[in-house]
């Protein structure tokens, strides 16, 4: 997913510098973070995050195979869901340009060979950890668990109609025009709305059919999903 509504911009130390030298004397510029000093901050807030760790514990109990919060920025991406059942170079392709370590290579590729999916999470997400892994998992929702058909993910060759964005669905949502491009997109940022509390009830119609289909396949999960978002 690209960019989830504000972004904290964390300027680099040669940036900083660049840009203030020709007024400040070096001797009296303030401390720089580091990238690294920056990772360590933001995970520091994801582990510390109530609203954040409700979601991880949800994400988990929905059999989400791992989370990981990437130690490097892919451009401008925000976070990304990767469904193990994809093929193993549409996983390549999916993890290269997130820069993973190896052990967090190794962790990913362990769940997706248990069919567990995996969602990845920029540390370049800033104040919007939660609403940026909300997102995610309203992918695993819409894709896992079934919260969309197929002819709606258009998984299959069906008429372009079936997951285009509607015109009733655009006017209740206050979205970027990214998460209007697709059905998949759309609900997502609904659930990750629903998720995180926020109130819009024209907008949370458009989940009792998704609802209604967890309800027949998932009805525990999908107990604990409605929990979680009238607590939130």
């Amino acid at each position: 997913m690209k960019n989830h509504k504000s972004v904290l911009y964390h300027p680099t130390a040669h940036q900083f510098q660049s840009a203030v030298f020709g007024f400040t004397d070096r001797s009296e510029l303030p401390p720089v973070e580091t990238d690294a000093e920056i990772r360590q901050s933001v995970l520091q807030d994801w582990k510390n995050d109530r609203d954040t760790q409700k979601l991880v514990k949800l994400a988990y109990v929905l059999e989400v195979g791992k989370i990981i919060v990437a130690n490097r920025d892919m451009d401008d991406f925000q976070g990304q869901y990767i469904c193990a059942r994809g093929s193993r170079d549409y996983h390549e392709k999916s993890l290269k340009p997130w820069n993973l370590s190896r052990r967090q290579l190794a962790m990913v590729y362990r769940a997706l060979s248990r069919d567990r999916d995996v969602i990845l999470v920029s540390y370049e997400s800033g104040g919007d950890l939660a609403a940026t892994l909300a997102h995610e998992l309203g992918h695993y929702i819409n894709r896992r668990l079934g919260g969309l058909d197929r002819f709606e993910l258009s998984l299959f060759k069906f008429p372009a109609e079936f997951s285009r964005v509607t015109e009733n669905m655009r006017r209740v949502a206050r979205f970027d025009e990214y998460f209007f491009q697709n059905k998949d997109e759309y609900y997502a940022e609904t659930w990750s709305r629903f998720l995180c509390g926020q109130k819009n009830r024209a907008l949370f119609r458009y989940l009792n059919r998704p609802l209604g289909r967890l309800r027949m396949k998932h009805p525990q999960k999908t107990r604990l999903i409605l929990e979680l978002a009238k607590a939130a």
